[in-house]
């Protein structure tokens, strides 16, 4: 070898190496800042996207005062709409926001990370679950081998008792809380966009109130001032209060249910509840007595053909006497009390 390769040779030698060592130096604290402003101002809800090699760049930065609150998904698991992550997701944006709100938006970051672009982190973490979030405090050690998050540090199903999926202010209150010897991030208040904040907003709720106000006196000059109309109103009203509306509401009961086989249905077993396909079948059989009883007293007289008259007044005590032995029916299978009849002595 020539001494002109020799020193060729010796140049990219130094190069290289320098190239290593400045690879190599931690990030400062004052670039890391820089540059995750930047990612995050980039960002539609100021949730920045991170992989290993970026974690591993800003959280080892030399000086590091911020802490990184980071949001773990999974591509895979996003399909799964019993996780709902999107919606976790969302709220974990809008906690973000109001940080921004604070009186010091630097001293954290939110950020994302998916496990297809940063498994490093995720086996680092020992995260084998979603959704889960964490925070890395300005004194907490990041190591790409093994992080041990506090239980105070981190949110997943076994360290939040709240109603999932959380609420942007259930991730505010989690990270803000005082703890020992832990950063104090002051959020400020959570905005959500609403069309109630919108500029059309007034014009849209006056055009609705007037459009409200001609609806109301249009049926008052029309269909309002016939008795007809409060008669069916009166009917629906007494439908939902038989059918157990209100329970079903309250209690949140499912229309219908499934069997093991995956037949649908209707009727529960259970004397303690009602479904709500179970409420309204029985209430228009309470619907359909009294009206068969209103029309054989009120309805029947006022119809001159005697024929007519006694055929539908026959059919109309046999849809009666039909709706009441089906009504007592469910009313003993529910109760598991016998219905006497007293006068024929026998049990239906």
């Amino acid at each position: 070898m020539g001494k002109q390769d020799m020193i060729t040779a010796a140049v990219v030698a130094v190069l290289l190496l320098l190239g290593m060592q400045a690879h190599a130096a931690p990030l400062s604290a004052t670039s890391a800042l820089s540059q995750l402003r930047q990612l995050r101002d980039s960002s539609p809800d100021r949730v920045i996207s991170l992989d290993d090699a970026q974690f591993a760049k800003f959280g080892r930065s030399v000086g590091r005062e911020f802490s990184l609150i980071v949001f773990l998904t999974a591509h895979q698991m996003s399909e799964r709409p019993q996780l709902k992550l999107g919606d976790l997701r969302k709220e974990f944006g809008y906690a973000a926001q109001a940080l921004l709100a604070g009186p010091d938006p630097d001293a954290a970051f939110f950020a994302e990370m998916v496990f297809e672009d940063s498994p490093k982190v995720f086996h680092a973490l020992g995260a084998n679950q979603v959704p889960f979030i964490f925070r890395v405090d300005p004194a907490f050690k990041v190591s790409m081998q093994s992080m041990v998050i506090p239980k105070t540090d981190r949110m997943n199903i076994d360290t939040v008792r709240a109603k999932y999926p959380w609420t942007a202010e259930v991730i505010v209150e989690f990270f803000s809380t005082p703890r020992a010897g832990r950063q104090q991030l002051q959020f400020g208040q959570v905005d959500r966009p609403s069309f109630l904040k919108s500029p059309w907003f007034p014009y849209v709720a006056a055009g609705a109130v007037a459009g409200a106000i001609g609806l109301v006196y249009l049926l008052w000059r029309t269909i309002a001032r016939h008795p007809a109309f409060w008669a069916v109103g009166a009917v629906g009203v007494f439908w939902f209060s038989v059918s157990g509306g209100m329970y079903n509401i309250i209690r949140g009961m499912p229309l219908f249910l499934k069997d093991k086989q995956g037949k649908m249905q209707l009727f529960t077993g259970s004397r303690s509840g009602q479904l709500g396909a179970e409420g309204f079948i029985v209430g228009s059989g309470y619907v359909l007595f009294s009206l068969s009883v209103a029309l054989l007293t009120h309805g029947m007289p006022h119809v001159k053909n005697s024929v007519i008259r006694g055929s539908l007044s026959y059919i109309l005590v046999a849809l009666a006497g039909f709706l009441a032995v089906q009504i007592w029916q469910v009313y003993t299978s529910k109760t598991g009390y016998k219905v006497s009849s007293y006068l024929l002595d026998a049990d239906f």
